[in-house]
């Protein structure tokens, strides 16, 4: 018997050292301080881009021979070269042979702790300027007392200590399900969306209530709309926007409160689809202003792609820790696990019609918005809004339409075209300057020559830097540990 304890005794030391040895490095690894991407000081110059061609997006025009005068973080002149003031003193960028369009928007993104390591520098390296956090670090976390970061990562992107972009709105908490003195203590802390997060089968009553409250604290309700909510309900409050194509598309059938989500119920919901009340649908959401967000890489998209295994050639991992992509890995796993051919038919029918609906809104006058959903599976930072853009005309859209679903429409739908969605005098400079033209293409928006974000010029040797400091943090032991450690926190 002593024999034997001996021996497992033993066992346990070879066990127990390496474990409190990994248990350590792990430790350290959460501990150690965090890096950042030192954002530019100073150039209290004039920026001066010469010869340029500006993408007119309310036209749908180039107009070339263009300068464009920065001064602060406002756009002084943008017209043609012969009417442009003198700077002797600017900083001069040519911009001959160069397409200078507004800085983007994505309405759909989630933030974490991490962001400023992972997220921020592939958001502006992609010439996306201003978001809509839909969800950050403590929206996961599910705690009303959680304090948001958005307000201090705002305040230090002011005062120049922090590149990150323009966060226009941020939700810090999903909305699963009613509750007392929920608006008022998400909008104590400062949040100006409530993100409904309801199930597919909640109580349309709680969730019309919910809106309604939401107005009423001059907050916008956004979110997931439950297959329970009819829009044509005349109980329907004021919805700010719907997000994800799989919210919008059941509303296209007479009843779909009946539809559950599964691959076998697409198919039928498909075909009871009833083209009058799809466009009654789209009419009153045209004529509440009730926005879109299809986010279809993220929804529709997002299962045809796991289930075509579209996923396994994006190289754009590299951008992402360790830890995420073995989360990704899971979801996609699970997933496609338990599926077979039979299931190629419904995604895929599904995914078009999706597509489809997304043309019939934006032929409707509602207003379309591109948004990525990043941190999903398989949809980076930055990237996804480029991808997001792509979908939008393989949808239909073309690409002036589409590349105003991320200038033009989400700035009118904040109430913020005074100052953004286009290249103009007055305006705050977000810029991005193009090497081919993006309304010829919509994949030439994704050929980035430079960034001028809030009047700050960042060429493409920065634009590379951020990509390249993006890729270092997410290889590195003290993020992954981070990142792994937020995880299971929670738990």
């Amino acid at each position: 018997m002593a024999a034997v304890t001996r021996k497992l005794s033993k066992k346990v030391r070879y066990v127990a050292l390496p474990l409190a040895l990994a248990m350590g490095a792990f430790a350290i690894g959460v501990a150690l301080p965090l890096d950042e991407f030192a954002p530019h000081r100073g150039q209290a110059r004039p920026i001066v881009i010469d010869d340029v061609g500006i993408v007119d997006l309310e036209a749908g025009v180039v107009r070339t021979g263009q300068t464009i005068v920065v001064i602060g973080n406002r756009i002084d002149f943008a017209g043609p070269a012969v009417a442009a003031p003198a700077h002797p003193n600017a900083r001069r960028v040519s911009g001959a042979g160069k397409f200078a369009m507004p800085g983007l928007w994505d309405m759909h993104v989630h933030t974490v702790d991490l962001s400023p390591q992972l997220h921020f520098p592939l958001l502006i390296a992609n010439g996306v300027t201003s978001v809509r956090d839909m969800g950050d670090g403590c929206a996961f976390k599910g705690e009303l007392d959680c304090a948001p970061t958005a307000p201090q990562w705002g305040h230090r992107t002011d005062a120049g200590t922090l590149l990150a972009p323009r966060l226009v709105s941020t939700a810090s908490h999903h909305v699963e399900e009613a509750g007392e003195g929920l608006v008022g203590a998400l909008k104590k802390r400062g949040d100006k969306v409530l993100k409904l997060h309801f199930d597919g089968d909640a109580d349309p009553k709680a969730f019309h209530a919910l809106v309604r409250q939401a107005y009423d604290a001059g907050m916008q309700a956004a979110g997931h709309l439950p297959h329970t909510v009819d829009l044509l309900d005349p109980q329907l409050g004021p919805l700010h926007s719907i997000e994800h194509d799989t919210s919008l598309l059941p509303q296209c059938s007479p009843q779909p409160s009946l539809f559950d989500g599964r691959n076998s119920a697409k198919l039928a919901l498909l075909r009871r689809a009833d083209a009058w009340r799809c466009a009654a649908v789209l009419k009153l959401m045209a004529q509440r202003g009730i926005g879109y967000v299809p986010t279809h890489i993220a929804s529709s998209g997002q299962d045809w792609q796991l289930l075509s295994g579209g996923y396994k050639r994006d190289a754009r991992v590299k951008y992402v820790p360790l830890a995420l992509r073995m989360v990704w890995r899971g979801y996609a796993g699970l997933t496609v696990a338990g599926t077979g051919d039979e299931d190629r038919v419904p995604v895929e029918a599904w995914y078009k019609a999706a597509l489809a609906l997304t043309a019939r809104a934006q032929a409707a006058g509602v207003a379309v918005m591109a948004g990525s959903d990043s941190i999903d599976a398989y949809v980076t930072h930055g990237f996804g809004l480029h991808d997001e853009l792509s979908e939008l005309v393989k949808a239909g859209l073309t690409p002036l339409q589409a590349l105003r679903a991320a200038t033009l429409v989400p700035a009118r739908h904040a109430g913020l075209e005074r100052d953004f969605g286009s290249v103009e005098a007055g305006k705050i400079a977000d810029i991005v300057l193009l090497d081919r033209n993006p309304l010829e293409n919509i994949a030439h928006a994704r050929a980035i020559d430079a960034v001028v974000y809030n009047g700050k010029l960042h060429q493409r040797p920065q634009l590379d830097a951020m990509l390249s400091f993006v890729e270092e943090q997410a290889s590195s032991f003290s993020i992954n540990c981070k990142f792994a450690w937020a995880m299971l926190k929670p738990w």
